[in-house]
């Protein structure tokens, strides 16, 4: 059933220890001319200047190390399959043209990292695990499930073989992945003889074994467990430990070796079409597809021709035995792999009836089966565990799965089955997967807090660089002074820069930071701390035509930031206006006139608004058209009538708008409030003196008031001023008077002549004077009244 594969051993470059950034100059040691150039070029890779490199007396190179250096160890893998692991020679590398080499991360190589390799034992003295054996586990003795013998395990040496060079592959100094890395042997197989090796093991010790896992590994150290075995038939009870065990480190299994070319056995399913052979667990069962932290390999290698004498055919070739279909994850090297063997090379190693006086800590030997491509898998992930120590188990496998070389496998026809495996070829990464600094956050958000803060938020970048993201750094860099930082522990992505100057502009930048370093900064974006400003000053309105003008004084405190508007708001209607840059005044139109508004200011920063209190009450009004005047004013005993002209304003006047008209006497008193044309002003004392105004009043305005002259109370008033030359008239419609008293007329001057009731004008001159008294008038005086002459 298994066939042997090879792998030739090789001088290994021995990195440098990491070193403290320095100028100072080393000599890096390494074996062979090829090594030199492997190492030079690195340096200069990583822009360490190579000052010389001597291959003649000494292989070495002197460089000059400015930075830490990071470099790939690289193992030389021989041609032959007959004397090295030829499968580490594929796995490094995304072509399937093999170079002979293994290179891996110097920092890498499983260091602190336990595998658990659950199998026949371990050979712990071999040399391929020297100083990397922890305390393992055996089960106490195991009950044949089929013929109920018990086999008693004494310790946890190997006395079958195949847990040894499942452990050789996973992580052996020479032939494993992982070469660094802890083994720790959990022996659930009973050996000591062929056909005690053929008989398998139980189900109660295969689920001792994982329950001693769970309750035995170190909880400080990241682990993987690998299961190169399988069942004949599901069992509830080990599915259970299984996903147990995958709740805590990954688990890689075998998927089986049931494979052929010419009927559907080794078809792996947990789909409905499974049969008892396809649902093998752990490697198929029902509940797999839902445990992302297990993964099922299966193997690479080929191989032509019949069991009893197989071909190898193919590097990136099916292997025909392998078990295919759904359930797989991952492909790995399993054909003709070599690696430790517990006893020596030159007897029938395969055969454990030899083994008791044939141990040897240095035996090899190949063989092929999923078991051997398991254990690859097993390795790369004690790899990828020391470079992430906290991965979760299904993070890492969505790792080791992300890694993998993508359609590298030529897939072998099969004959009836459903879906193909996936076309995933394990890669275990060197430099060229190396962690690296994450990329950039995306997305920076500033808003600010309060007066001296930011508030900064952000995406996650693109790429962690491999690595996970363990905090933020924001800083914000004025134009000229220090800047300031804060910070935020991942998966968290804001932070709160404080201590920052109001009033200064800061340009903020985000970077992430992963175990690797600091990555490049975000786009920079720019932003001004500081506070909404305190409110202006209480407005004042002056009215005008369907406007109202409004001034008022800057806020005492602009909160850091300058003012960047006034808005002015008319309550009721919400009209507005702002200002010209930092005026304090603007008028507020299209108001509705007689409409009582009252007014606030908001002034606005960049950081928010404040609203001053309101105004007093405000009346916008109409421009007049006409103002009123006195057509008529009649003293009268103790009155005097009024009369004026009708006032009127421009534009359409809301109902309502026009009030009336208001008089006034000499005094200022108001003495008569009306809507008509008219007044009369009683209760005044004859022959004393009086004079009025009147205005017209609306809503919210009064025009410009008219005069009257002034009269005296209940005196003479004259009825005509200007008669032809030679004319007569009756002195009644000269002068008249309310007095009840005589009338006595007399001609002072101008040639005038009064003959009875008629007054004459003389034939020449250009006026005369009359004196009209009124007797029983009281204090009420003579007057003098003026009559012009004029042409006839």
């Amino acid at each position: 059933m298994v066939v042997a594969g090879a792998l030739f051993g090789a001088g290994v470059v021995e990195p440098p220890n990491a070193l403290a950034a320095s100028s100072d100059v080393y000599l890096v040691v390494v074996s062979g001319d090829k090594a030199v150039d492997i190492v030079a070029s690195h340096f200069e890779s990583q822009d360490v200047e190579v000052v010389a490199e001597l291959t003649r007396a000494v292989d070495m190179v002197s460089a000059v190390l400015t930075q830490l250096i990071t470099t790939e160890t690289v193992q030389t893998i021989s041609s032959s399959r007959s004397d090295d692991n030829w499968g580490l020679d594929r796995i490094d590398q995304k072509t399937g043209t093999l170079d002979q080499r293994f290179h891996y991360l110097d920092t890498a190589g499983g260091a602190g990292v336990d595998v658990y390799v659950v199998d026949t034992g371990l050979r712990a003295t071999h040399s391929e695990f020297v100083g990397r054996v922890g305390t393992g586990y055996f089960v106490p003795n195991v009950t044949d499930p089929e013929t109920g013998e018990v086999y008693n395990l004494p310790s946890p040496e190997d006395d079958c073989g195949h847990g040894t060079h499942v452990a050789g592959i996973a992580a052996g100094t020479k032939y494993g992945v992982a070469k660094r890395a802890t083994v720790i042997p959990v022996k659930i197989f009973p050996g000591g003889s062929a056909a005690i090796c053929d008989r398998g093991t139980s189900v109660t010790a295969f689920t001792q074994g994982i329950d001693w896992i769970l309750a035995n590994r170190s909880r400080a150290r990241p682990a993987v467990a690998n299961l190169s075995l399988g069942l004949s038939s599901e069992s509830a009870a080990l599915n259970t430990a299984i996903q147990n065990l995958a709740a805590v480190m990954p688990v890689v299994v075998a998927a089986g070796n049931d494979g052929n070319l010419s009927t559907t056995a080794g078809y792996i399913s947990a789909g409905t079409d499974s049969t008892r052979i396809t649902r093998k667990s752990p490697a198929c069962t029902a509940d797999k597809l839902g445990i992302s932290g297990v993964l099922t390999v299966a193997a690479t290698g080929g191989l032509a021709g019949d069991d009893n004498a197989p071909t190898f055919d193919g590097f990136d070739k099916e292997a025909r035995y392998s078990n295919h279909g759904p359930c797989v994850d991952i492909f790995a090297p399993g054909t003709d792999i070599k690696s430790a063997w517990p006893v020596a090379d030159n007897v029938d190693q395969r055969n454990p009836d030899v083994f008791p006086n044939n141990y040897s800590d240095n035996g090899t030997l190949k063989r092929s089966g999923t078991s051997m491509a398991s254990p690859f898998v097993a390795g790369a992930a004690a790899i990828l565990l020391q470079q992430f120590p906290t991965e979760t188990p299904g993070g890492l496998t969505a790792r080791i799965l992300a890694n993998a070389t993508r359609d590298a496998v030529t897939l072998v026809p099969r004959a009836g089955v459903g879906a193909a495996s996936p076309n995933l070829l394990l890669y275990v990464c060197g430099l060229d997967c190396m962690p690296s600094t994450p990329t950039a956050p995306k997305n920076v958000v500033l808003t600010r807090g309060a007066r001296t803060e930011i508030n900064v938020s952000w995406e996650a970048p693109e790429s962690d660089g491999g690595a996970a993201i363990t905090g933020y750094t924001a800083t914000a860099t004025p134009a000229a002074g220090p800047g300031v930082t804060c910070a935020s522990v991942a998966p968290t992505l804001s932070c709160k820069l404080t201590g920052l100057a109001a009033g200064t502009s800061y340009s903020v930048t985000v970077t992430a930071t992963n175990a690797t370093g600091t990555g490049t900064t975000s786009t920079a974006k720019s932003l001004t701390p500081g506070a909404a400003p305190a409110s202006p000053g209480t407005p004042a309105g002056a009215t005008g035509n369907s406007e109202v003008r409004v001034t008022w004084t800057a806020p005492a405190d602009d909160g850091g930031l300058a003012i960047t508007k006034y808005t002015v708001t008319s309550t009721p209607e919400g009209k507005t206006c702002s200002p010209v840059g930092a005026e304090l005044v603007c008028t507020v139109t299209g108001l509705s006139p007689g409409t009582a508004y009252t007014f606030a200011v908001t002034a606005t920063n960049d950081a928010g608004s404040a609203t001053s209190l309101t105004s007093a009450t405000v009346v916008p009004v109409l421009p007049w058209e006409y103002v009123p005047a006195f057509v008529a004013v009649t003293p009268a005993n103790r009155r005097v009538d009024l009369e004026w002209s009708e006032a009127r304003v421009l534009g359409a006047a809301p109902a309502g708008y026009f009030t009336g008209y208001e008089v006034k006497d000499a005094k200022g008193a108001v003495v008569c409030v009306t809507t008509g044309l008219k007044c009369s002003i009683g209760q005044l004392t004859n022959a004393s003196k009086a004079s009025f105004t009147v205005a017209a009043t609306t809503l919210g305005d009064k025009s410009q008031v008219a005069a009257s002259n002034e009269v005296l109370v209940g005196g003479v008033r004259q009825l005509g001023n200007v008669m032809p030359r030679k004319a007569s008239a009756l002195l009644s419609k000269i002068a008249t008077t309310n007095s009840k008293g005589k009338v006595t007329w007399r001609a002072l001057s101008g040639g005038c002549r009064i003959v009875g009731k008629v007054l004459t004008a003389p034939s020449k001159g250009t006026s005369c004077r009359l004196r009209v008294s009124v007797a029983k008038a009281g204090a009420f005086p003579a007057q003098t009244l003026t009559v012009v002459i004029g042409l006839r």
